[in-house]
């Protein structure tokens, strides 16, 4: 049981890091565009 949470919260972890790490290349290439 430990290790079926386990998965599940770096799984979480890792599509936070993912969705950060999408945001953050959006707004440099709009950054990028504006200039």
């Amino acid at each position: 049981m430990e290790y079926v949470m386990m998965r599940r919260i770096m799984i979480n972890k890792g599509i936070e890091v993912f969705i950060n790490n999408t945001r953050r290349a959006e707004t440099t290439f709009i950054r990028l565009i504006e200039k």
